[in-house]
Order: structure tokens, then sequence, then C-alpha cells
């Protein structure tokens, strides 16, 4: 059948019967073998191998006309994270099947706007914006921090888009909104302790200039650079640690005074084990520089 080809090897129960196939038919089907269920009112065509996409498929099918892949689901396929739990979330109008069989969760709404609708390689899926409304009421600040930033880098970031999703009433709206106002988009992080230091000083109110900068008066490039030329180095435990880079690592730091840089280094213990310590270190040396050292013009 090619409607099943054109949709990842499945068909629903109503686009069978509008070939003119009735039931008795899909029954005949069902028993041979050649028509098998995926979900309520959705069969896989001529095998049962379903394949990831196939299911994703299925789901949306059984749930109706209007249905779009959602939360978590939508998340692993906009990439902006990993982990999609097994089971499939879809949001769909109201009024449509509502005794889900297992592996799906349905959320229904009375409307979706273009702006929250969207396509990732022809499933339909929610939009990053709505997604990540969605989302917002139910992770961790942190989380939602680093689906943003993973938003950015896949290009899919837009800002007018978040702000259009984020209405008054909406659960999980005034989460993204001061998940929107955290986050300034200041360079590409590498790493988790990137990422986990930078939420430690946002949190503590430290302005984050840049990061992963390149400083030409020192010809390098810095992890976190900060107000009054303070820069950050986290020294990740596998990378720091070598014997080449505990030459490495003071050479630079050398480059870095000499250019009137002062650098502070955070080796990746403290910063997981002892983040407040690791904060309280930085605006210390923020205040000390300030207190020392005038701005100098273009910085």
């Amino acid at each position: 059948m090619d409607l099943a080809a054109a949709q990842d090897g499945v068909v629903e129960h109503d686009q069978i019967l509008a070939f003119d196939l009735g039931e008795e038919w899909i029954r005949h089907k069902l028993r041979v073998g050649w028509l098998t269920i995926v979900f309520r009112g959705v069969y896989a065509v001529g095998h049962k191998r379903i394949t990831w996409r196939g299911r994703l498929r299925a789901a949306v099918l059984s749930c109706g006309p209007g249905a779009f892949l959602s939360h978590h689901t939508a998340g692993v396929l906009h990439r902006l994270w990993r982990y999609w739990g097994g089971v499939i979330h879809v949001t769909a109008p109201p009024g449509g099947r509502e005794d889900r069989d297992e592996g799906i969760v349905v959320h229904r709404i009375r409307n979706m706007r273009a702006v929250e609708k969207g396509d990732v390689d022809g499933l339909p899926v929610t939009s990053v914006a709505r997604t990540c409304l969605d989302m917002a009421a139910r992770v961790h600040p942190g989380t939602l921090d680093d689906m943003l930033e993973a938003a950015e880098q896949d290009g899919t970031f837009d800002l007018t888009a978040f702000v259009a999703v984020c209405k008054r009433g909406r659960k999980g709206s005034a989460a993204l909104k001061r998940a929107l106002q955290r986050y300034e988009p200041t360079g590409w992080t590498r790493s988790r302790l990137e990422r986990k230091a930078i939420r430690e000083l946002r949190r503590a109110g430290v302005r984050i200039k840049g990061v992963n900068v390149w400083i030409p008066e020192a010809a390098q490039e810095v992890d976190l650079l900060l107000e009054h030329d303070v820069v950050v180095e986290i020294d990740g435990g596998v990378v720091h640690g070598t014997t080449a880079a505990k030459i490495r690592d003071p050479q630079r730091d050398t480059r870095l005074q000499i250019a009137g840089y002062a650098t502070i280094r955070i080796p990746e213990h403290r910063l997981v084990h002892e983040p407040a310590t690791f904060v309280a270190d930085v605006e210390a040396l923020l205040v000390s520089r300030a207190a020392r050292t005038p701005a100098r013009p273009g910085r």
C-alpha cells in the first residue's frame, strides 16, 4: 500500500476505509498477519518490525486530525535533549479518543496557532518554542536553560516565537519567561562544567561578557570572560590533569597576566561540590579588580 509507505509503514483505520476496503477486509488481514496493530486504530502494513519513526507516526495517527508530537518526544526530535523516557507524548484537540493504549500520553488543548506547530523530517511536531513552553513547568530551571542553549546552537532559537507562546495563564509561561530573562547568548559552551559555571555565576548576578572568547593580546582562547578583565578557566580532571597541561596552563595564565587580565582557575571537583565558594572567590576577585584597576577603553 503506497499510503503506508509514505507514512513510515503504518496506516490508520479510517484511511483504509477510504479506499473502499471494509471492516471484514481489515479483520481478514489482521488474522493472516498482513496488518498488525501498533496503536488503537493504526496498523503496520505487511510487516511487524516497527521502527521508532513508525511508532511516532502511528501515535499521531491514533490521536486523530490535528495531533502533534510534543513534550519530551518533541524535545528529542528538536535535539533539545537526549532522553525521551519511552512513552510518546502527543498534543491533540479535544474530542478525540481518550482510551489511550499504553505507550502514549495525550495532552488536549483547544487551539494551536501556527507559531506552535512544526515539522521534523515530515513528522508533525510542536514548534521549538511550544515544546520549551510545555516542558518549562516540568523540568529543572537549569535543564530549561540547557534547552534554550541547544536551540540556539541548532539554529532554531527564535525569540519572537518564544515570546508569542508565553501567554498569561498558560502552564509553564512564567517559568519560560524567567528562563528567557536569564538567558543571554554569549557564545557556545563546550561542556557540562561550563554550563554549570555559567548557571552558578548568573544565579549570583555575575555578568558574563563572553564564553570561549579569543583574547588577541594573549593569543589564546579563554573559557569565560567577565567584567574588569577577569577570566575564569575551568579545569576538567581529564584534560587539565595531564603533565602537558600542568606545564601549559601556567604559561597561558602568564600571557593573560601580561596582557592585563586576572585569571582564576576552578578545578572540576570544586565547581561540582563547592559551587558557593567558587562564586564567592569570583565575586571577591571582581570587587578587587574594580577597586584597583579602572576599566580600559573598549573593555
